[in-house]
């Protein structure tokens, strides 16, 4: 089963009868990206409250619906997003999220812990290729960014807890028992209970519902990117042939008028004939 689709990610972590699954991950991407509002009290334990957030924007009622939201023994509250693929404007929903309800919690920390399945460049910051990326937002507020796009680790070359974490989201449906590393672990127990065969039947069907809308998304991302490349490279063929054409009008109308030259044209007539400035 794919930690990244929505139902196993709330089946593995989103329950608080495996909120000791969510505590290690936290901690974990405490210790790698030593966020200043987490730090220095480490997680015990974790609260989970409801997803749905309601707030005013210009007299409206509206709302949020996070895939998870936490509050620590501290009072701190974390908000964990996995995004499954990039689109036009996820990273202002991230942050809209996290203004939102640093508006609303004025008195509150927030941490929002996006976990990202493909690469993204945040302009004006340096941060390049590190996969786990931190920002301060205003007084209260921090954005996390993991990005599994840039992890590439193999099996041998895990050398952190988080790296297993990172390692596993990417690969745990892939693997068909349990790899050595992860043996006597809470990863062993994870992975058991990421197989398919522990859903309960409700989860079972949202599961299969969910893993055909993300065939047809990646099918129609496919195709889109696919119908982008052609017309990319057709436009480049007419832009070559045109520019091409002008280049050899230009190449015969100068041939032609050394040529009119040579016969005794003056000057005057040649820009006439051809209407020279």
């Amino acid at each position: 089963m794919d930690w990244r689709f929505d139902v196993s990610f709330k089946w593995l972590f989103g329950r608080p009868s495996v909120s000791n699954h969510l505590v290690q991950f936290l901690n974990d991407v405490e210790q790698e990206s030593q966020p200043e509002v987490l730090s220095p009290i480490w997680i015990n334990q974790l609260q989970y409250l409801n997803v749905e957030q309601v707030y005013t924007d210009d007299s409206n009622i509206k709302k949020m619906v996070y895939d998870l939201y936490c509050e620590t023994p501290n009072g701190n509250r974390v908000i964990i997003e996995m995004q499954k693929s990039s689109h036009p404007g996820w990273d202002i929903r991230m942050f809209h999220y996290l203004t939102k309800v640093l508006r609303e919690n004025i008195h509150v920390q927030h941490v929002l812990i996006a976990i990202l399945d493909f690469k993204y460049h945040w302009k004006g910051t340096k941060l390049g290729n590190q996969v786990v990326k931190h920002y301060r937002i205003g007084l209260s507020g921090e954005l996390i960014t993991i990005e599994l796009g840039r992890f590439h680790k193999s099996l041998g070359e895990l050398n952190s807890s988080l790296d297993n974490w990172l390692f596993l989201f990417k690969n745990s449906s892939q693997l068909k028992e349990v790899p050595l590393v992860f043996r006597q672990t809470i990863f062993e127990k994870i992975l058991n209970m990421s197989r398919i065969n522990t859903l309960p039947k409700e989860q079972l069907e949202d599961w299969q519902q969910e893993l055909m809308d993300n065939q047809y998304i990646q099918g129609a991302i496919k195709m889109a990117a696919e119908e982008a490349a052609e017309e990319a490279a057709k436009e480049a063929a007419e832009k070559a042939y045109n520019e091409g054409l002008i280049k050899g009008r230009k190449a015969e109308k100068k041939l032609l008028i050394q040529r009119l030259r040579k016969q005794g044209f003056s000057e005057d007539q040649i820009r006439k004939l051809f209407e020279l400035d």
